[in-house]
């Protein structure tokens, strides 16, 4: 499967998703099973690298938070379901919290933590 072949290919070793510094999704999946850091710590929270189908068409979101000057538009389908009230829920915990990066084909979108998402 996919964990095998991360493991194998690019050295990781096979953690529970608590001690993961990284996690590769290819389905759906629970972000409240991450590490989300400390407070004193937040940098040690996991990254999920979560495929979706494509980026460019489906669900609109609406994005805001630091790094946008103004509130931003994003289509992504393929998302889990229940992502948007996961985000929501994670990004409370900030400065703790799990950071995301969707990956469809050779595109790519990340979400920091301190990102907040709407479905629109």
């Amino acid at each position: 499967g996919a964990a095998e072949w991360v493991a194998f290919h690019c050295g990781a070793a096979l953690v529970g998703m608590e001690a993961a510094a990284f996690g590769v999704a290819v389905g759906g999946v629970s972000l409240a099973g991450f590490g989300t850091g400390t407070d004193d710590g937040p940098e040690e929270s996991a990254t999920v690298i979560l495929q979706v189908r494509a980026l460019g068409s489906g669900v609109a979101l609406r994005l805001e938070g630091p790094g946008l000057e103004v509130p931003s538009m994003m289509l992504v389908d393929g998302l889990p379901a229940g992502f948007v009230a996961a985000w929501a829920a994670n990004r409370a915990l900030y400065p703790r919290g799990v950071d995301v990066i969707l990956c469809a084909g050779d595109g790519i979108a990340a979400f920091p933590r301190s990102l907040a998402i709407e479905e629109v």
